[in-house]
Parts: C-alpha cells; sequence; structure tokens
C-alpha cells in the first residue's frame, strides 16, 4: 500500500495560507548551512583523525642528526700552554702547529745537557797541555838516544857499565813522567767534559729528552677545521687531557633514528627527503642497514613527538647527503628531520 502526501505548501512552498512568503527560500537555506556547520563539528575529530593515519601510511618522518668526521687532540706529555696560534672555526693546513706545549724542567734539563756534551778545556789551557806534552816526548827521545848511544861505547870498552845504567834510569823517570803528564790532561778533560760514561749518560737523556719535548707540540696531520678548543693558554694540562677536536675534510655521514618496526623501509641505496632548519630540503641516500640499536638523543623528536623522548629503542641508520653539504650545516649532532615517501614505507611507482 503506496501513501502519497499532497501538500499545499509542498506543491507551492513560497505560499503560506495564501500569502506570499518572500524569503522563504533563503531561511531554508539558512537551516540547511547550520546543519551542515554542526554535522563538520561533530565529523572534524574522526576526519582528523583519518587523516593523521592516511598521513602515516603515505608519508613517515624520522629523526636524524649530522655526524662530521672529528679528531681529538689530546696531551701526549705533561705540560703548560705556551702556544695556541688557531681559532674555533678557522681552517687548518696540513703541518701547521695546532698548540705548543713547555716543561720548564725538562727544557731547563736539556739546556744543561748541551752546555755540558759541548763543554771543551779552554783554548789557553789546552795549547799549554799540548806543549808540554812536545816537550816531554822529546825528553825521552833525548834520553832514547843517550842510552843507546851508551850501550855502543860500553860494547866498545869506552865507557863503564854504571853510566850506562845511569843513563836506563833516567829514561825509565822521563817515561814515567811522560805517563804522568798524560793522566793529569786526562783528568783535566774529564773534569771539563765528564768521563766516558758520564758523556754516554749525558747523550742517551738528551736523546730521551729531545723526544719528550717533541711530543709537546701538536701539528694537523691533515687539511680541515677546529671545531671545538677546550684549552687556555697558559693552562696546565696533563697527559690524555682533550685540547681540542679538528673536523676531517671527508663528507660528513647522516643518522637517521628509525623506530624498529619501521626498519623494512630502510634499504641500502634509497633516497630520502631530508628537512633543514631554514625549511629546505635536500636529498640523502641510505648507505646501509642498521648497525647499532640505542635510545634517542637528546635533543631530537621521537615518534612521540616530545624532544628528547627516551621511551623506545631506536635503530642507527647510516646515510650521506647527495649534493655536497654547504658550511652553514656542517654542523656536528645538528638536528634533522627525514621523510621517507611511500605506502607502508615503499616508495611511489
Amino acid at each position: 500500500m503506496n501513501v502519497h502526501f499532497n501538500s499545499s505548501k509542498q506543491r507551492d512552498p513560497d505560499q503560506d495560507n495564501g500569502q506570499r512568503v518572500i524569503y522563504g527560500r533563503s531561511k531554508r537555506m539558512g537551516y540547511q548551512l547550520r546543519w551542515y556547520l554542526i554535522l563538520a563539528l561533530v565529523g572534524s575529530p574522526l576526519i582528523w583523525l583519518l587523516a593523521r593515519l592516511l598521513n602515516g601510511l603515505v608519508i613517515s618522518d624520522a629523526p636524524a642528526q649530522v655526524a662530521l668526521n672529528t679528531y681529538e687532540v689530546r696531551a701526549m706529555e705533561s705540560g703548560r700552554i705556551e702556544e695556541l696560534p688557531v681559532r674555533v672555526g678557522g681552517k687548518i693546513s696540513k703541518g701547521e702547529l695546532l698548540v705548543r706545549l713547555g716543561n720548564p724542567d725538562w727544557q731547563l734539563r736539556d739546556r744543561m745537557l748541551q752546555t755540558l756534551l759541548r763543554a771543551e778545556p779552554t783554548r789557553s789551557r789546552s795549547s799549554v797541555n799540548q806543549t808540554a806534552r812536545s816537550l816531554q816526548a822529546k825528553a825521552v827521545d833525548l834520553q832514547n838516544r843517550t842510552v843507546n848511544l851508551y850501550r855502543n861505547l860500553e860494547r866498545r870498552g869506552g865507557l863503564a857499565s854504571v853510566e850506562v845504567l845511569n843513563a836506563e834510569t833516567q829514561l825509565n823517570q822521563q817515561r814515567v813522567t811522560q805517563q804522568a803528564l798524560e793522566r793529569q790532561i786526562e783528568q783535566e778533560r774529564y773534569q771539563a767534559v765528564g768521563t766516558p760514561v758520564d758523556s754516554l749518560r749525558a747523550t742517551q737523556e738528551r736523546q730521551w729528552l729531545t723526544e719528550r719535548l717533541k711530543r709537546l707540540s701538536h701539528s694537523a696531520d691533515f687539511p680541515g677545521r677546529v671545531l671545538e678548543i677546550l684549552v687556555g693558554k697558559g693552562e696546565n694540562v696533563g697527559p690524555g687531557t682533550l685540547l681540542m677536536r679538528l673536523e676531517r675534510p671527508d663528507p660528513p655521514l647522516l643518522w637517521i633514528y628509525l623506530q624498529p618496526q619501521k626498519s623494512a623501509s630502510a634499504w641500502p641505496g634509497r633516497r630520502v627527503q631530508v628537512n633543514m632548519p631554514d625549511g629546505s630540503s635536500r636529498a640523502a641516500e641510505i648507505l646501509g642497514q642498521a648497525d647499532l640499536a640505542r635510545r634517542l638523543p637528546a635533543g631530537l623528536k621521537g615518534s612521540d613527538g616530545v624532544v628528547g623522548s627516551q621511551q623506545d629503542m631506536s635503530l642507527r641508520v647510516p646515510a650521506r647527503f647527495i649534493d655536497p653539504l654547504p658550511s652553514r650545516w656542517r654542523v656536528d649532532q645538528l638536528p634533522l628531520t627525514v621523510r621517507f615517501s611511500g605506502v607502508f614505507g615503499l616508495p611511489f611507482s
């Protein structure tokens, strides 16, 4: 059974009891807009939730950090900072002096050893000793000739044996005097430069000191840039003290921190979009699989959007920038955001 309603208002909505209603249509439109607005307000949370879910399926963001290839300069010996010619942010060349330490005790001892090893008898005393040695050698030679002459005369019967014996005795006395003179000259030389054992000991000690003093100076092994200086001129430091950090000229790495359930979206060779702090973006390429599981570093936004959140473990994935990174962005541990495009982590076809 079908029921049909035949109302005058349905046939002619602009008439009401024979009177024409001029604004009736606009009133109905206002009611419709009001209902549409109420429906939109009621359904907006559901719409927002669906949009958020769809965005998570299509686009996934992950926190990341710039990692510079750095080198730490540490003190190898105890000393005081005497020279610090470099500055933070300054470029350095290979072989350039970075810092020089001083050790007053070692430097004083080194100068003393140099003086000891270079010491020689005074020129005037050396000349006197040489003259005395020459005269004594001549006296011994003369007495030796006298003894030979007396022996020839004795064999011919022209000289008594007593005279020959006296001449030989004087020769022995001259030789004893010559030996005493040599010992005296040698003692004078030892007093000035030390004995051979002392000289050898001083030479070895100075070699040891020279090597230690060389370790007080630090020069750059490669061209690069000074990232940080942790000491000041005049400070005393010990072995192992961190003096400064240098940046190598190698391209920086990009460490991406992924949730474990999204690890399948990061495969070697995949390209991602890196959002820079100024709003620009740069392309990067994933180098390999995750090499380490760790908590999110402080200062990075986690999956819950909270800075420094460390509720979950993250997988650290290495990546590199496709184009060279400008110097203004070469900042160690610079926080960035990496965007993965694709449904469920898969790239769009």
